[in-house]
């Protein structure tokens, strides 16, 4: 018996390689580049370099001082920003994830392009420029939880809905109705 849906799906799998299935696997950088007085700086000159393939990426500041570095591969990158007349700046240890946006703003000061100040990136605690939220739900958590969630028990969506961000829809008129005629 040929299943029609199932055939569709084949046809479409040959029409369209499997990659075009897959979620994006880049990152990006982006931010604001200012002087010491809080002006913003035009034209700098950004590079990033992915410090396992060594792959420099290159931009420019906007006339509002903002860069932007889009699909860039996973992994650990050294961001270098130059503006004439600036010390450069060079912040390693810059990681991109996927779907995800490192946002690095700098401020130059006054110097040389010779001279350089470099900063060593930390892991940020909030990423400002995501909508991702990550929650892991542990037999541990689910064991400490009071037995009220949920009216007595711990169901899975009522375990689900205390998470931050998730919400569940309410059951409808039309579902209490076949529930209460079956």
């Amino acid at each position: 018996m040929f299943d029609y849906r199932i055939g569709t799906l084949d046809a479409a799998g040959i029409v369209l390689p499997d990659r075009a299935f897959a979620q994006s696997a880049t990152g990006a950088i982006s931010g604001i580049v200012t002087d010491a007085q809080g002006g913003v700086v035009p034209n700098a000159e950004v590079a990033a370099t992915n410090t396992q393939t060594r792959v420099i990426t290159n931009t420019k500041t906007n006339e509002s001082g903002v860069y932007n570095l889009p699909y860039l591969r996973l992994g650990t990158y050294e961001v270098r920003i130059t503006a004439p007349g600036l010390k450069a700046t060079v912040v390693t240890g810059v990681v991109v994830d996927q779907n995800n946006i490192s946002r690095i703003d700098r401020t130059l000061e006054l110097g040389s392009i010779t001279e350089s100040i470099t900063v060593e990136a930390a892991a940020p605690l909030l990423q400002q420029e995501s909508t991702t939220f990550d929650a892991e739900v542990t037999r541990k958590f689910v064991e400490d939880l009071p037995s009220a969630v949920g009216g007595g028990t711990r169901d899975a969506t009522s375990v689900i809905n205390i998470l931050p961000g998730v919400q569940t829809p309410a059951p409808s008129a039309a579902s209490h109705s076949a529930v209460s005629s079956a």
